[in-house]
């Protein structure tokens, strides 16, 4: 599209485009880290301010570039490149749609596995006082219920142990 334009500005709107559109690429794949990092609040954060943002700019320089490009060319380029502007912003705002939907989901699994890889080193050391507590209904919190059970038996076998130990002693 750059080298079509004729005006200047039209290509200076196009550089613009591009800047933003790396942008929000990086913060795309920023926003991945902090959720891959279990990092969910600044994931959510960034995707509430600078995401917006953004595809604010992306829009406002989509919608400039058109203006320019209905200048310079007929106005069936103009149609085509209209219904490329539309589909970008949709996949943008579908782009958007699936992170604000994916990253609650994923912290609904991140958080409770996170404390469970916290809690299961200490109970293979030994420590059988832990807690495990998890009230939600699905699929993590029959695992965290079923750990916790594990954990609460180990603890009825080493007090039944300890205490056949102590009549065989007496």
């Amino acid at each position: 599209v750059k080298a079509d334009l004729k005006t200047e500005r039209g290509r200076q709107i196009c550089d613009e485009l591009q800047s933003a559109w790396h942008d929000y690429v990086v913060l795309v794949d920023e926003i991945i880290s902090y959720a891959e990092l279990g990092l969910s609040d600044q994931a959510l954060f960034c995707m509430n301010t600078e995401c917006g943002v953004i595809t604010a700019k992306l829009t406002g320089l989509i919608d400039e570039l058109f203006a320019y490009v209905k200048q310079d060319t007929g106005n069936s380029i103009t149609e085509i490149h209209a219904s490329a502007a539309q589909t970008l912003r949709r996949i943008v705002q579908v782009i958007a749609i699936g992170a604000l939907v994916g990253f609650p989901a994923g912290r609904s699994i991140a958080v409770p596995a996170r404390k469970l890889a916290v809690l299961a080193p200490l109970v293979a050391a030994g420590d059988l006082t832990v807690e495990i507590e998890h009230e939600s209904e699905d699929e993590m919190g029959v695992l965290a219920r079923a750990i916790g059970d594990m954990v609460a038996n180990l603890r009825n076998v080493v007090r039944a142990s300890a205490a056949m130990a102590s009549d065989v002693a007496a």
